[in-house]
């Protein structure tokens, strides 16, 4: 395949050969854990450890992806690196790193949700409010025995002569 504007020639010929470089890549991440006889990852995908594998720059596979024919092969790669990544932020291990790439790779962004109730002043949740906190002076008060039933809260407890 070569490139449309009269560069150098893409380093793959078809589609299918990108794929299956991609694919090599992931699979190459994979090792057989002696335990369980399974293959496991053991480390997380990324764009530029793809361009090592299959012989790019991390700038070369993004400009692989404009390209008409190759971009939904190269956007398949970078979302299956981006679920990885994802998928490492519920792992319980430390995830700063991942939280950077996302960011800042990914364009994934924290979102912070305001909620504006209405301020508008409300006169009678005061009053309520400081009915309240008459009423549970007084009950202080008469509990040390210095306000008779009689005496009302808004008058002086200590007489004036």
């Amino acid at each position: 395949m070569t490139s449309e504007k009269g560069g150098p020639p893409f380093k793959f010929n078809t589609v299918e050969e990108l794929k299956k470089a991609i694919q090599g890549y992931f699979n190459s991440l994979l090792v057989e854990d002696p335990k369980t006889k399974l293959r496991v990852q053991m480390e997380l995908a990324t764009v530029t450890g793809l361009g090592l594998y299959i012989g790019l720059t991390r700038q070369g596979i993004i400009g692989y992806e404009k390209r008409d024919q190759l971009h939904d092969v190269i956007r398949r790669a970078k979302q299956m690196i981006e679920a990885q990544l994802e998928s490492a932020l519920y792992s319980g291990k430390p995830c700063a790193g991942v939280i950077f790439s996302l960011k800042n790779n990914w364009g994934w962004t924290d979102t912070i949700h305001n909620i504006n109730e209405d301020t508008a002043y409300d006169g009678a949740k005061d009053e309520l409010m400081q009915d309240a906190v008459f009423e549970k002076t007084r009950a202080k008060l008469r509990l040390v025995g210095e306000l008779k039933d009689s005496q009302k809260l808004d008058s002086p407890i200590i007489e004036e002569d």
